[in-house]
């Protein structure tokens, strides 16, 4: 009886508050059973600003014909259709959705799907927009790289007549030797070798594209490991990995970053499962993803999990293993000692460790 009471007072407090608030708080309570609500005013104010300025400087070219000064120019002569391409999207977000029933639902061919989709733009991309040329010293150096594994070398020699004049060269980002007698860039030679071996069968610039593709299932597994009960939050992963320009531009060059997130992708499913042979397969991924030009950026990705152990939650079988898979964290103070099998808390010792490595 007491629960009864107590159950319809809440009910009736719920109930004025709802009454009291404001128009779009309720608006905003309605919103429910998995419903897409529509652009809401606070929401569309950014994008009609965003419109306004677009509009503005459509009206600077059409005004100047890009001749007034430098910025014009290249705005005239290089981002006009770029410019064009914002104001259709940004029309498109202030597009009221009708609500939804049911849930957006997917599958690893979906996934599959919007890879390779991306990684045929990507390729076209690199030669239609990018005319096939390394821009920076990264990729630059990549490619350079890349040539001399080709050719079964691991470095490039140097002519006798430029050994003593080698700093009269362009010695950026070249590995430092005294005398130099060969050349060969300071990175971390994989992403390299992965060029050189996509060289041997097609053509070097599929590596980017190649990696955007594999990126996509890895994406849409690591979502339904997480969300194992809502196949819409996959789909929405997908949207935002498709819908990134930096996901898209970088698969055209022949920078890393494709395959550092790719192979962080994969490392994550892996770490997801909580299993020794997953926790194998991960140490695997992360000694590739360590190697591919810098040592930091993979274990940038998986720092948070070293914060795990400091704050000594627990984690899946397989501590020590795990511990492993992460360069950075240097944490080997478990020693396997686990309290059950499904669980592994981090000893004084390890905590210590991955706070020192942290």
């Amino acid at each position: 009886m007491y629960r009864r009471v107590t159950a319809g007072k809440i009910n009736v407090k719920l109930g004025m508050i709802v009454r009291r608030a404001p128009q779009g708080a309720r608006r905003a309570m309605v919103v429910s059973n998995g419903m897409t609500a529509s652009p809401t005013r606070s929401a569309r104010s950014p994008l009609l600003c965003m419109a306004a300025l677009a509009a503005a400087a459509m009206l600077l070219l059409l005004a100047f014909g890009g001749t007034a000064n430098l910025s014009l120019f290249y705005l005239y002569r290089q981002d006009r259709w770029l410019l064009l391409i914002g104001m259709i999207l940004t029309a498109l977000c202030l597009w009221r959705l009708t609500p939804r029933d049911t849930a957006f639902s997917g599958s690893w061919r979906l996934a599959l799907f919007v890879g390779t989709l991306m990684a045929f733009t990507a390729f076209a991309g690199h030669y239609l927009i990018l005319s096939g040329y390394d821009l920076s010293r990264d990729e630059q150096m990549a490619t350079f790289d890349a040539d001399v594994f080709a050719r079964g070398s691991l470095v490039a020699p140097l002519s006798d007549i430029w050994r003593d004049h080698a700093d009269a060269l362009n010695t950026k980002f070249i590995y430092p030797a005294n005398p130099r007698a060969a050349w060969i860039s300071d990175y971390l030679p994989l992403n390299a070798a992965l060029r050189a071996l996509l060289g041997l069968i097609a053509t070097p610039a599929l590596t980017g594209p190649l990696m955007t593709l594999l990126g996509a299932p890895a994406l849409w597994l690591c979502a339904r490991r997480i969300w194992p009960e809502q196949r819409e939050a996959a789909v929405v992963a997908l949207l935002l990995y498709a819908g990134s320009a930096q996901v898209l531009l970088n698969g055209m060059t022949a920078y890393a970053m494709p395959a550092h997130l790719t192979l962080n992708l994969w490392w994550l499913w892996l770490f997801l499962w909580r299993r020794w042979q997953s926790d194998m397969a991960a140490l695997m991924v992360g000694f590739i993803a360590v190697g591919l030009h810098q040592p930091l950026m993979h274990p940038m990705f998986a720092q948070p999990h070293p914060l795990s152990f400091a704050a000594g939650k627990k984690l899946g079988p397989g501590c020590p293993i795990f511990c492993l898979a992460m360069p950075q964290s240097a944490c080997s103070g478990c020693g396997g000692r686990t309290g059950s099998r499904h669980s592994c808390r981090p000893t004084a010792s390890c905590i210590r460790r991955a706070t020192l490595a942290i």
